[in-house]
């Protein structure tokens, strides 16, 4: 299983550090998992997902 730190997400995405904070807050965004005391990643897994979210949704969007 492969993880993401924050600045790659960052980088996936092209968003900043705030906006992903943002988007977690307004549960836009997953929440990252603990890997250790003072580290958090995000599964890839739950990136995919993610992304399969976005695009599900702009294809509906697309069709009205």
């Amino acid at each position: 299983m492969k993880f993401y730190r924050l600045p790659d997400v960052q980088a996936r995405y092209g968003i900043s550090r705030s906006t992903v904070y943002k988007w977690i807050s307004e549960d836009k965004f997953p929440s990252p998992v603990m890997l250790g005391p003072r580290v958090s990643a995000w599964p890839e897994e739950k990136l995919d997902q993610f992304d399969e979210t976005i695009l599900t949704q702009n294809k509906r969007d697309a069709s009205l």
